[in-house]
This record gives structure tokens, C-alpha cells and sequence, in this order.
């Protein structure tokens, strides 16, 4: 979450600030400062957008709007993702520009006094751009992501049954083998095959039954590391209930129970889950700021 946010003249006279923690530093002071900073930081730097760590933990980050002659400056949590920040920031910029474009090209030393609406737009630009990141939110993104599963097996299943309704030999049209009297090259050969393609089947069915779910599972948990746990977590919750269904019913693919392929797959099944986890934590962190961990004064 934005603590503080300062929009700044060229000059370093400071035309609209906004705080949503307090700050002990006067305004004017402090974004004299940043506005020096900045200005050498963009020149020297040539990037966008500057961040600076803070020993609260916080970061600053200043951005040198290009069309108009005003920077951005804005104190914010460490955990808040600086493209997200800069993308804020640009939207926050492009709208004052909008609104008091003349009073900028003019320098109108008044401009402060007249931003006080400004406050509102801010408020609209940061609504629903902050998410919260809690337990319950991990495990709502476990149920939803569960069912998510059950609803894609279920999708899954259903197609594979319809579609062997139109298969009238085994394995699509392979060949019975017989072990009466050994086996030849070419049977060897279509048990080679028949084994690689139930092989690379179950494989696709797994991914496709893990890939959405631990995205979404990840997104909802709210970072990349609970995405990660939320993953694990679904891939372990999914071993027992198949390990559980075993015992009590055959469960199976061909003549084989089907938590002893889930178990052949798992460090596959581990590593999609663990990489899809984090992938929907990190579009989370790059979509939603963290909330303000006190009450707005």
C-alpha cells in the first residue's frame, strides 16, 4: 500500500501530497529533497523509475512524469511490486496532468491550494488495487482450487469415456500381444509404445488437471511464497483423498489403482504445483498492493 505520495513541481515545490500513514517530516522539506534526488537519479540513471530501501522497511520510489513537468514520489510498502507502483503512479500523474495542466505549465504558485478534490481521485485510482493477504485467503484459494480440480477430472473423464465408446480394439488399435512364446522385435516394439502412450496420456491428464487450479490457488493465496505452500498443500491433499479412495474402492486406470500413478508422477506433479503456485502468487504481487497494516488516520 502507498504510505505517503507526493506530487512535486520541477522546482521541488510540492503541489499535492496525500499520506495514508503519518509522517513526522514536513511536506515541503521532505519533497525538496526527493525532487533533487529524483531529478539526478533520472538524469544520471536515465531510468523510469528510481526505488530506494528505506531502514523502516519501506521503499521510495520517484518517477519523472514525460509529459509534463512534475515527478511522483511516492513512500510505499517494501512487499508492493515496483512495476505495479510505477503503473500506479504514471495513472495518478496522467490524471493531474489532466486536471490542472494549465496551473503546471503556468507554475501557479497556488496550485497547492487547489488540489484538495484531487484527494477523491487518488482514493478511486487506489480502490481495488489492494488485496489482502491473510490464512483465510490461503485456504479459500485451496477449496476453490480443489474444486476447480474435481469440476476439470470430471470434464476429463467424461471425454475420455466418450471417446472410448469409439475405440473397438485395445489401446486405439494395437495389436494383442502374447508372451506364450517370448516376445519379437515387433511386438517389443508395440509394447514399447503402447506403455509410452499411457504413459504420456496420464501425464497430460495430470498437468492439465494441476496447471489451472495451482495458478489460481497461488493468485488467491496473495504472494509467491503462500503460493508455493497453497500448491504443496493441494498436491498433498490430493495424494491422500486418491490414497484414501484406494482403499476403499478400486479407483483405477486400466488394472492399475490410480494413486500408484499419481504417486509415479508426483515429482512432476510437485514441480508443476510448485511452479504454478508461485507463478499466480507473483501475478497477485503484481496486480494488488498490499493493504495499510493500520487504519487510516
Amino acid at each position: 500500500m502507498l504510505h505517503s505520495l507526493y506530487i512535486i513541481m520541477e522546482n521541488g515545490v510540492s503541489v499535492f501530497t496525500k499520506h495514508y500513514k503519518k509522517m513526522k517530516v514536513d511536506d515541503q522539506l521532505i519533497s525538496g529533497f526527493m525532487s533533487a534526488l529524483g531529478n539526478f537519479s533520472t538524469e544520471a540513471l536515465g531510468a523510469d523509475l528510481q526505488s530506494i530501501k528505506l531502514k523502516t522497511g519501506e521503499q521510495l520510489s520517484i518517477l519523472k512524469y514525460p509529459y509534463a513537468p512534475i515527478l511522483g514520489i511516492v513512500i510505499a510498502d517494501s512487499r508492493d511490486h515496483s512495476t505495479l507502483i510505477a503503473d500506479i503512479l504514471t495513472e495518478i500523474l496522467r490524471e493531474f496532468t489532466e486536471d490542472y495542466r494549465k496551473q503546471i505549465v503556468a507554475k501557479d504558485p497556488t496550485l497547492l491550494g487547489q488540489t484538495e478534490k484531487f484527494n477523491e481521485i487518488v482514493d478511486k485510482i487506489l480502490k481495488g488495487k489492494i488485496a489482502s493477504r491473510t490464512i483465510l485467503k490461503m485456504i479459500v484459494g485451496n477449496l476453490v482450487s480443489f474444486s476447480l480440480m474435481v469440476f476439470i477430472t470430471i470434464l476429463i473423464v467424461a471425454g475420455v469415456l466418450r471417446f472410448s465408446e469409439f475405440i473397438e480394439e485395445p489401446f486405439a488399435g494395437f495389436p494383442d500381444i502374447s508372451f506364450v512364446d517370448g516376445i519379437d522385435p515387433g511386438e517389443f516394439f508395440t509394447l514399447q509404445t503402447i506403455t509410452g502412450t499411457i504413459i504420456g496420456f496420464l501425464m497430460l491428464i495430470f498437468i492439465g488437471i494441476f496447471f489451472l487450479p495451482s495458478v489460481l490457488s497461488g493468485y488467491i493465496a496473495g504472494n509467491e511464497k503462500r503460493g508455493i505452500i497453497n500448491a504443496i498443500l493441494l498436491g498433498l491433499i490430493t495424494g491422500v483423498l486418491l490414497f484414501v479412495g484406494g482403499l476403499n474402492r478400486e479407483t483405477q486406470f486400466g488394472d492399475f489403482n490410480i494413486f500408484w500413478w499419481f504417486l509415479i508422477f508426483s515429482p512432476l506433479l510437485i514441480f508443476i504445483a510448485i511452479t504454478c503456485g508461485y507463478y499466480g502468487g507473483h501475478l497477485k504481487v503484481r496486480r494488488k498492493l498490499w493493504p495499510l497494516e493500520i487504519d487510516k488516520f
